[in-house]
């Protein structure tokens, strides 16, 4: 029988990722199968395989920077290394460009859903939720990231 390595997770925890996780004062529970070519899919169980989709009801409710909208990543999952690698080029040539307008401006960015708490840990500022609801992204001025 193979012996698993059940390494430390912190708050008590212990297990491999993928395949147990035993959580204290609580009996193991089992993660759902590897997809069957998981090779395919990097390792990745099905739920990790399954947070990038994007069907048409959610896309709508989505601002335009959620990472679901990088052709870089959609074109790699459909297998076009070449035309993934072309996107993820321009993408960071873009980055490029805004950090030097921002350098130029003396600016830094400032994010939208997101402040520094006291402690200098990252925390919501409840904003996002808000905006999906009404649904307001369609009417924030987002920077062109993908």
């Amino acid at each position: 029988m193979e012996k698993l390595y059940t390494p430390y997770l912190g708050n008590g925890m212990r297990g491999c990722i993928k395949e147990t996780l035993l959580l204290p004062h609580a009996s193991g529970e089992r993660v759902n199968p590897m997809p069957v070519e998981q090779e395919q899919y990097y390792g990745f169980t099905q739920f990790a395989v399954e947070l990038n989709e994007l069907d048409s009801t959610l896309k709508a409710l989505l601002p335009s920077t959620d990472t679901r909208f990088r052709l870089d990543q959609r074109l790699l999952e459909e297998g076009n290394i070449d035309g993934a690698e072309e996107q993820k080029q321009r993408i960071e040539q873009l980055q490029r460009e805004r950090r030097k307008v921002l350098q130029e401006n003396n600016m830094t960015h400032q994010p939208r859903f997101f402040k520094k708490s006291k402690d200098d840990t990252w925390v919501s500022t409840n904003t996002y939720w808000e905006q999906r609801r009404e649904p307001g992204f369609s009417k924030m001025d987002f920077p062109v990231l993908w």
